[in-house]
């Protein structure tokens, strides 16, 4: 079977799952939630909100502004949500170099206060927690998110969160036990799926940003083949771009038109469905 990196003659896999910040591709969505939260964060307006389905490019768009507040903010990002109070103290902790091991919760927020105070001081940084999956969180860790949103001096909040999940991190904000933490949160973003006009922007930016501009060819039922199979999820078009790629090596061809789409299709229905919002392949659609 041949490589479809080689085939092509690509850098880099243009649609690997592994979000790949140098592949980010700004929609206009995109772009408008990546300014709000940035500008948001150096103003030092406390808690945000990011969400959106599964697929909507969640993740990437965290490790994007991850990468641009790196220089001027301590980060601590946080993959686990399923971590109680404590576990999330400890992990915060941990993320900031600030031993952990054995330390009471209220030694330890003593402690994370005077590390960030001191930096405030001596570097002028202040930091950022982002936490992933965040709709998993259980309430009272949501709770613990809030009173740790209090650490701050004077005049700037020491410690700033960056919320990432599903819709249902929304609803559970909304609850009426959370509803200090909700009054704290300065943005909501929510990501939605790409146009037809994105998702061929999309597929050909990774290309581009892949090495791979002039080695492959789409006719134009193509792309809205893609678009109408995946409805614009950016995970969505990955995961079917790749199989397309790797079919269309294996076949020998630099041309994608709409049948080869339809054959990866069907190879990528193992995929979890949850990846593919639209995964009933009706008769006649391509």
């Amino acid at each position: 079977m041949k490589n479809p990196q080689d085939f092509f003659g690509f850098k880099k896999l243009p649609f690997s799952l592994t979000p790949d910040p140098s592949l980010f591709f700004l929609s206009k969505k995109h772009l408008e939630v990546a300014k709000g939260v940035y500008s948001g964060l150096i103003q030092n307006r406390g808690v945000f909100v990011i969400s959106g389905e599964v697929g909507t490019g969640k993740t990437i768009t965290s490790k994007v502004l991850i990468d641009k507040l790196s220089k001027n903010f301590h980060i601590a990002y946080i993959l686990n949500p399923f971590l109680d109070p404590n576990g999330m103290v400890k992990s915060i902790a941990d993320e900031f170099g600030i031993p952990a091991a054995d330390k009471k919760i209220d030694g330890l927020i003593t402690q994370i206060h005077f590390f960030l105070i001191e930096s405030m001081k001596k570097e002028g940084r202040g930091a950022i927690v982002f936490i992933d999956e965040a709709q998993h969180l259980q309430d009272k860790s949501l709770e613990m998110i809030r009173v740790l949103s209090n650490l701050e001096t004077s005049s700037k909040k020491l410690l700033q969160f960056v919320l990432v999940g599903q819709q249902e991190l929304l609803k559970k904000l909304s609850k009426n036990n959370l509803r200090q933490l909700a009054q704290r949160v300065a943005f909501k973003a929510m990501l939605s799926p790409l146009d037809l006009s994105e998702t061929y922007d999309y597929i050909f930016y990774r290309i581009r940003q892949s090495g791979g501009t002039g080695k492959i060819e789409f006719n134009k039922i193509s792309i809205f083949s893609i678009y109408k199979l995946t409805r614009g999820y950016p995970r969505s078009i990955n995961i079917l771009m790749d199989n397309i790629l790797s079919l269309a090596a294996e076949e020998n061809k630099k041309i994608i038109d709409s049948m080869l789409v339809k054959k990866a299709y069907k190879k990528t229905l193992p995929f979890p469905l949850r990846y593919f919002p639209f995964f009933q392949l009706i008769k006649g659609d391509l």
